[in-house]
């Protein structure tokens, strides 16, 4: 079944306040009108947001639970926000309690804050003009009866693999004792695996390698909506327009070369088809990834000109492989030239290895910036344990994870690229709105037409 917890909120005006402080009561005039009614003996835990305002004109704000500071879920309001914008903090967790801080500027100057408890608000109250310096609190208190025992279960469909994203999942598991069952494959087969089980589809999340296997769920009216607090956590251009999927990490397709055997890589993939590559190049098309990018080549430059270059790679002795880590083996083993990867696939291996990533520079297909992500299936009977994985990828630790093990660009919880990253405002990728790349029935059915599939 799913977790359950029963919550009780109330408001308290510290003697330090100095603004007036107006709060705003909760629409059904009760708690227990959203099904927050206080639980005997339940655990309990007091929860504050500390706002203050800078010099510099930027609010801080965040979370304090039983004086623990709850570090992750600070942030910073603009000093000139856009009025009715919901500016909200990242997801931390207290005793099986999902916690956001929310705040909006309001066309008066004032901004008010507020406390979201596993998606739902549970307090808000109007705050100081923007020109009160006071630090400021608003406390509520949590009670919680969630346990181990009675979360329940979460079947994913994950086209990502096991070794880029198991240990995540296993912590997701320990921490919140959901029975977590994974289906790993390819991405592209698992979306349609998905399309065929229709309404008898037992997974309740489908985790995708890209984008266009996501937004195909998205058209097929398999995916669900996305409550406004998860899509607030993420760039606009890194979601479905909808909110039917979004984003947990980007990667850039890239060239990994042999620095030695090639110290004027192309930058272009089209030029991959010169006869000075014949024989030295290798693809995976069965990769999702891949199919993606053939897909952003179908999209930017048409289906004449990617069948073209598909023929011609083909023609040049393009070299296949079953997935993309091979490609970089061989590469430093001396048995390829170059390779059409995504970049994180360079830092499996050792700092020494002789291999290069190499992006290229010229806006096409070729330098797209894809993202992996995760729709809530509109099938799914778990919808309270699929948020809450959800939720926890694009957490701090989620995001952390994506930086720090598998080399990603965070998209996320203001967490900080990985240094050893070329800053994704310094890559020139094709103006390319990710949603467009739904057709993967079109570009599988394009790969087997020239035979680079069966």
């Amino acid at each position: 079944m799913p977790t359950s917890y029963s919550r009780a909120a109330r408001l308290q005006l510290p003697r330090l306040l100095v603004a007036l402080i107006t709060l705003t009561a909760l629409l059904a005039g009760s708690f227990a009108a959203l099904g927050l009614a206080s639980a005997q003996n339940a655990p309990t835990f007091d929860v504050r947001v500390r706002a203050q305002l800078h010099e510099d004109g930027r609010i801080e704000f965040g979370l304090r639970a039983d004086g623990e500071v709850l570090t992750p879920s600070r942030r910073f309001l603009p000093a000139e926000p856009r009025i009715g914008r919901v500016y909200v903090s990242t997801v931390v967790e207290k005793l099986g309690v999902q916690l956001q801080v929310i705040a909006i500027r309001r066309a008066d100057g004032s901004t008010e804050f507020g406390i979201r408890a596993d998606g739902e608000t549970v307090l808000r109250g109007q705050i100081f003009p923007a020109a009160t310096r006071e630090l400021l609190w608003l406390q509520s208190s949590v009670a919680t009866v969630a346990s181990p025992e009675d979360a329940g279960d979460l079947v994913i469909y994950s086209g990502r693999g096991e070794s880029l994203v198991g240990g995540l999942i296993d912590r997701f598991e320990e921490q919140t004792g959901i029975d977590v069952k994974v289906r790993y494959g390819n991405t592209a087969a698992l979306a349609i695996a998905i399309s065929e089980e229709g309404s008898r589809s037992p997974a309740d999340v489908y985790y995708g390698q890209d984008a266009g296997a996501l937004s195909f769920l998205a058209e097929e009216a398999l995916a669900a909506q996305l409550p406004p607090d998860i899509r607030a956590m993420v760039d606009r251009n890194f979601q479905d327009d909808d909110g039917r999927w979004i984003a947990t990490s980007g990667r850039a397709r890239v060239l990994i070369i042999s620095p030695d055997r090639v110290p004027n890589p192309p930058d272009s993939v089209f030029d991959l088809v010169d006869p000075e590559w014949k024989g030295r190049i290798g693809w995976a098309p069965t990769n999702g990834s891949f199919q993606a990018f053939v897909t952003a080549m179908r999209q930017i430059h048409g289906d004449a000109a990617t069948e073209e270059w598909l023929r011609g790679m083909i023609a040049n002795d393009v070299k296949v492989f079953p997935k993309n880590t091979p490609q970089v083996q061989a590469v430093g083993d001396g048995e390829l030239d170059i390779g059409l990867v995504n970049h994180y696939y360079l830092f499996r291996f050792d700092d020494d290895w002789p291999a290069a990533n190499h992006f290229t520079d010229s806006g096409n297909a070729g330098a797209l910036i894809n993202v992996a992500g995760v729709a809530m299936l509109e099938g799914s009977s778990n919808r309270a344990n699929a948020l809450r994985f959800i939720r926890f990828l694009l957490s701090a630790e989620g995001q952390a994870y994506f930086r720090d093990q598998t080399n990603e660009y965070p998209v996320a919880s203001e967490i900080d690229a990985n240094p050893r990253l070329i800053p994704l405002d310094e890559l020139n990728p094709p103006s390319l709105a990710l949603t467009s790349l739904s057709d993967l029935d079109g570009t599988l059915e394009l790969l087997r037409k020239v035979g680079a599939l069966e």
